[in-house]
């Protein structure tokens, strides 16, 4: 941390009414107060911490630039520790540039990305914990990521791991004190055990959740699946409401898949329309189909949809029983185009796939069985959201340190089975536990991983 002053556009680039730059320094007051004019002939340098000031930033020459707002803060009572400067300037991108460059000009330099983030790190403002909730939270794309990110913010991690860390140094203390009492009965090993086993239970339910919080974070993905002229992409445009994939009758119109989504009950729905699926000799369809299967795989949930107008052949048969047996614990079937003359019967295709349900049957057109539909979405989409519910919003570093905190409370377990019980070894594997504590929370870690962690940021945090 080298104390010089850093700027940078704190607000997202593009239209707007007003933009934010952010300034931080140990010299920040004495630097922009070169580049300021306050109205009523104030100096920037005098004025009390912690008060807005209109002004106007002015170039070399005192030719203003934009009139805009300073707010003044001093050490320590800012983000990031240092005393700060924001400047509330018009939301226009040759102001905002001029405003930078001016700021380089009297001695600044350009934040990177993160460095407002981990400058409040460094000054102990905020934990690593902290800091990488700020960025979940900035980058959130549904309600549920954004409340757990700001609870996050507030410390309901840190207090976590803080339970833990505290709940291990008491067992380190009884491991450590078993060495005063080897000749003595006093047996610490089921105190130990115990408090292991309710940590190791907690750790394994997190690492269960952690691999559903895609949907936390991204929400719900939902892909349309079936064989070429099946009516995916018809029914693909009425599940949106508008039309947003090409509709034709000539079969393998889609050559590869289309997303969109929508926003339902603080969650994002990503439709996913799809190639049709059959043999085929022509690369690029067959490209289209590869990834047709990669969308049903990596999709929540699945739409198969079956042309309910003409009959089944055995070789389409048992090309459906394949993609059943595949996604049948996320899988819906649909039977299309029900406003034509019906080939297929709900009741027939339940048995001949072996399902649980009968078929749901639709017409994109006549809007038949539509709103049947997207309640069965809408209830399985609970299901899994239930599913996914999670007390933390965990980045894959922070899991791998709780895989690595699991692994040494693992290997204590037999230690303390064995008898008589090496409490020299049982101390030291807890130590390295501790030390993955200390690790997840910042208070020892590598300047290398720091760095990892704060170039995630966007420039202006």
């Amino acid at each position: 941390m080298d104390g010089q002053t850093i700027i940078a556009l704190a607000t997202p680039q593009g239209c707007g009414a007003l933009a934010l730059i952010r300034a931080s320094g140990t010299n920040v007051r004495a630097q922009v107060a070169r580049m300021a004019q306050l109205v009523g002939k104030k100096n920037l340098t005098d004025v009390v911490s912690h008060t807005v000031h209109l002004g106007y930033v002015v170039d070399d020459h005192k030719n203003h630039i934009d009139q805009v707002m300073f707010t003044v803060m001093d050490a320590p009572r800012t983000f990031t520790g240092e005393s700060s400067i924001e400047i509330s300037c018009h939301n226009n991108p040759f102001i905002i540039e001029a405003i930078i460059q001016q700021g380089l000009r009297v001695g600044m330099r350009l934040a990177r990305p993160g460095e407002f983030s981990q400058r409040a790190f460094e000054h102990g403002k905020i934990n690593l914990l902290q800091a990488e909730a700020i960025n979940e939270l900035i980058n959130a794309q549904t309600q549920t990521a954004l409340k757990m990110a700001l609870a996050q913010v507030e410390g309901s991690l840190s207090s976590y791991v803080l339970g833990i860390e505290q709940a291990l140094l008491q067992t380190l203390a009884y491991a450590e004190a078993s060495f005063e009492f080897l000749e003595q009965e006093h047996d610490f090993a089921p105190v130990i055990i115990e408090r292991l086993r309710a940590i190791i239970t907690e750790l394994d339910t997190l690492k269960k959740k952690y691999a559903h919080e895609h949907i936390i974070r991204e929400g719900i993905k939902i892909a349309l699946i079936g064989t070429v002229n099946a009516g995916k992409s018809s029914l693909f445009n009425a599940l949106l409401g508008e039309n947003r994939a090409i509709v034709s009758n000539i079969p393998g119109t889609t050559r590869d898949t289309i997303s969109a989504s929508r926003f339902s009950n603080g969650q994002f729905w990503t439709y996913i329309d799809t190639a049709g699926i059959r043999i085929s000799e022509n690369s690029i369809e067959q490209e289209g189909i590869k990834r047709s299967y990669q969308a049903a795989a990596q999709a929540d949930m699945v739409i198969l949809a079956i042309d309910g107008s003409t009959p089944l052949q055995p070789q389409l048969q048992d090309l459906l029983k394949d993609l059943v047996k595949k996604y049948e614990s996320k899988l819906i079937v649909v039977l299309t185009k029900t406003d034509l003359d019906p080939q297929l019967n709900p009741q027939d295709i339940k048995k001949l796939l072996d399902l649980i349900h009968e078929p749901i049957t639709v017409s994109s057109h006549t809007t038949h069985g539509l709103n049947q539909l997207k309640t069965k979405i809408t209830a399985i989409a609970r299901e899994i959201i239930s599913k996914a519910q999670s007390p933390f919003l965990l980045s894959k570093r922070q899991m791998d340190l709780l895989d690595n905190l699991n692994m040494h409370l693992q290997k204590v377990m037999p230690l303390l089975e064995h008898k008589p019980v090496l409490y020299e070894l049982v101390a030291h594997e807890l130590k390295s536990a501790l030390e993955s504590l200390s690790d997840l929370s910042g208070k020892s870690i590598s300047e290398r991983t720091i760095q990892q962690v704060f170039e995630t940021f966007c420039v202006g945090k």
